[in-house]
């Protein structure tokens, strides 16, 4: 029988999603003076259905102060399949609020990134809100 796969497959080498949020989990301490850390925490079935998402792979990002041991920030959830994108997040409430503004009450702060460019702008929205400022503020404060 004749060979009908293709002759070569190619790795891509753009970071995924979980990568790139632990890069930016390593730069939380530094910024921090070691008082916010920042887990990436994988889901299982469970989590991912009360969490409302349903694809191969599911992680939370939560925020943790250095001597907060019971409290965890659940920043936002997120899910993807096999292909890497589209990636599904489930953001704060409150965050999702400021960054892609009031939805109807079915999104539930639920929003769709399709690529790198979107992955990194919708980051960048989100670590740099006022929100996340005054929990981070907080945690700080009540971490001394």
């Amino acid at each position: 029988m004749k060979n009908l796969w293709p002759t070569e497959f190619e790795a891509s080498d753009l970071p995924t999603t979980k990568e790139l949020l632990e890069e930016q989990a390593r730069l939380l301490p530094q910024l921090t003076n070691d008082m916010v850390h920042a887990d990436i925490v994988q889901m299982d079935e469970l989590d991912m259905i009360r969490y409302g998402l349903s694809n191969d792979f599911g992680y939370r990002f939560d925020i943790r102060g250095k001597f907060l041991k019971d409290y965890r920030f659940n920043l936002f959830s997120f899910s993807h399949d096999i292909t890497l994108f589209p990636v599904v997040f489930k953001l704060d409430e409150k965050i999702a609020d400021e960054v892609i503004g009031k939805q109807g009450p079915l999104s539930a702060g639920k929003m769709v990134v399709k690529n790198i460019q979107e992955l990194e702008n919708l980051l960048s929205s989100v670590f740099g809100s006022a929100r996340l400022k005054a929990v981070i503020s907080s945690i700080m404060r009540l971490s001394k």
